[in-house]
């Protein structure tokens, strides 16, 4: 059949935006301007999240994180994470021992909270002794990766120090800081010469490459002066060498070492 004269054709959904702007005058002029504004939108949204939460739909918003500038700090938590930890897309975790690293494993949390503005959850597991910090963040994780940090393996993608740090020294020594203390030791090499017993402070990290993933500071005298000047912040390091100090440097002939019994 023929249209009858003077039809006009109309688009699908051709009434929508008549209908909706009809519909948003009508809805202030019985509610007010609020519908469409920040204002509006934000009592939205905080709305919908107290929806979420008492409904438990599993909806997170995003965390407002502090994008930080590149310091010291940073580059020592960088380091950290570096060594014993790492960054999944949805959060940075950091493993420490349970044993011995539970002082650090609050300096740490406080490291990252005031880096970030963020709040850094600490969890214990006596099974596997180890202590896991966790922060959680999709923005987090999207400033650590900018800074240097692979998501995921970071040893398959070829981990490196950021080529950040390398601008300034105080930044490289953090760096390193970050990485003694989570995935280095400081310990007494103990070595028997002609029935005695002797002990040498070894660092791991430095100038001797002893296998292909372990590097070895030796010199005494370089050993007190990476103390000094990178300052480790977990204090089991510091415990060691003091061990060191007392057990096994000479009083009489200022030697490196002291000789002891084998049988000891």
């Amino acid at each position: 059949m023929t249209f009858p004269h003077g039809t006009r054709v109309e688009n699908d959904y051709w009434y929508v935006t008549k209908g909706a702007r009809k519909g948003a005058l009508r809805r202030m002029e019985l509610y007010g301007r609020s519908f469409g504004t920040p204002e509006g939108r934000r009592k939205g949204g905080l709305n919908s999240i107290k929806s979420h939460k008492r409904l438990a739909t599993g909806f997170y918003p995003r965390k407002d994180v502090l994008t930080p500038r590149k310091t010291e700090p940073l580059a020592e938590l960088i380091g950290a994470a570096m060594g014993d930890g790492g960054i999944n897309p949805y959060q940075l975790k950091i493993y420490l021992n349970i044993k011995t690293d539970k002082q650090y494993s609050l300096y740490l949390k406080q490291l990252i909270e005031t880096l970030f503005k963020i709040s850094v959850s600490i969890k214990e597991n006596p099974k596997e002794s180890v202590i896991v910090l966790c922060a959680n963040g999709v923005k987090l994780v999207k400033i650590l990766h900018r800074l240097g940090l692979p998501i995921g393996d970071k040893n398959e993608q070829g981990l490196d120090i950021p080529s950040w740090i390398y601008q300034k020294r105080g930044w490289q020594l953090a760096c390193l800081r970050g990485l003694l203390d989570t995935d280095g030791c400081t310990y007494i090499d103990h070595h028997t010469y002609k029935d005695k017993r002797y002990g040498h402070c070894r660092l791991g990290y430095t100038p001797t490459r002893t296998t292909k993933h372990r590097v070895l500071l030796r010199r005494e005298s370089e050993i007190y002066r990476f103390f000094k000047e990178s300052k480790p912040s977990n204090k089991r390091h510091y415990a060691i060498l003091s061990r060191f100090l007392e057990e096994y440097r000479s009083g009489y002939n200022g030697l490196a070492s002291k000789a002891f019994v084998a049988a000891r």
